[in-house]
């Protein structure tokens, strides 16, 4: 037997039924920092039983024999400007519906990195870059790269992931500062084990006073929760940073079909550098990837322009980060997330 995503499906688990007959199933939700279980009926909201009341949940699993009709149709993929350079201006914003299939039977919940970024350094020397989704259905949603104010952004990427509302093996949200900041993120439901944690940029306010620099991680990882860390690292202090946003997704530790990690280091020819990443165990499936920038030094006196590829097999991945165009970087550090869809 297994969980699934509800509204009820067919070869669902009958655990008993109501005085009048009426078929009651197996059921269970987020409720109380866990996953309680409880009754529910065919068409109806879920009963969860906690703390000496039933509570009504839109969201949550039902009980099946196990059949290979029923994941949680996670996935990963990209929005991409083609912007022409000569004809951006100050402010500027990109915007894209992007469609998913199979449709989920509630909105999923939706994350991102920022994985290239090409901005001026001019408009008062401060780079100024969001990304984010909004209008979330069961079967599309808005993804955004946006800067405002006096910024230029003339490009970018963000790598997406698509979770099933209903996944209880991952928790994601977004982290919000406006400056260097060390704070505990706390999950809404806690695990089994300590988690494995993916945290990237989302968005990022940095003056070029000195060079471009950032870095985000997390330390302190519990069954409950973790800390966040945000810096500009550099060791002057002269980084003007004006804060930024996280994404952060935690996912059973060990689970199958998923891997998190870091790549990336020093350049030392200030274009960039490429490397492979094994993945261990391998993949039964070639696995997409989700990216996101970690931590970067980037040279103000020029654009900041930074792309992050990657080429996925079983096995492992290649991958490549570079700039263009007379930017030059000295270290960029890139999460990841590889997932195999078919889990």
């Amino acid at each position: 037997m297994c969980w699934v995503a509800s509204p009820l499906y067919r070869e669902c688990y009958r655990g008993g039924q109501e005085s009048d007959g009426t078929a009651l199933y197996s059921a269970r939700g987020f409720y109380g920092c866990g996953l309680p279980c409880g009754r529910v009926k065919m068409g109806e909201s879920a009963l969860i039983p906690y703390g000496g009341y039933e509570h009504r949940l839109d969201t949550y699993n039902v009980l099946v024999f196990k059949s290979e009709l029923y994941f949680f149709h996670n996935a990963i993929g990209q929005y991409v400007t083609n912007n022409i350079w000569t004809a951006i201006k100050q402010g500027s914003i990109n915007s894209e519906i992007v469609t998913f299939t199979p449709a989920e039977t509630t909105p999923p919940r939706i994350v991102v990195g920022l994985s290239r970024v090409s901005m001026g350094n001019n408009g008062n020397n401060v780079a100024r870059v969001n990304a984010y989704v909004d209008s979330v259905g069961c079967n599309k949603f808005r993804a955004h790269i946006d800067t405002w104010s006096d910024s230029t952004l003339y490009n970018g990427s963000l790598s997406w992931l698509k979770l099933s509302s209903a996944d209880p093996d991952f928790q994601c949200g977004t982290f919000n500062c406006n400056s260097e900041a060390s704070e505990w993120v706390s999950f809404n439901w806690f695990f089994n084990s300590p988690p494995t944690v993916f945290v990237g940029l989302s968005k990022f306010v940095i003056g070029n006073l000195n060079n471009w620099r950032a870095s985000v991680y997390a330390t302190d990882i519990s069954k409950t929760g973790f800390t966040i860390h945000t810096e500009k690292w550099d060791s002057s202090g002269n980084t003007d940073f004006y804060g930024c946003a996280v994404t952060w997704v935690a996912v059973v530790d060990g689970k199958k079909g998923v891997l998190c990690g870091t790549f990336g280091g020093n350049s030392t020819t200030g274009s960039g550098y490429s490397g492979w990443t094994s993945f261990s165990p391998a993949f039964n499936h070639t696995p997409t990837i989700l990216t996101a920038l970690k931590k970067f030094d980037l040279d103000r006196n020029q654009h900041l322009r930074v792309e992050v590829s990657t080429t996925a097999y079983k096995t492992g991945m290649s991958w490549t980060i570079s700039t263009w165009a007379g930017s030059r970087l000295f270290k960029v550090d890139v999460a990841y997330l590889a997932l195999d869809c078919y889990y």
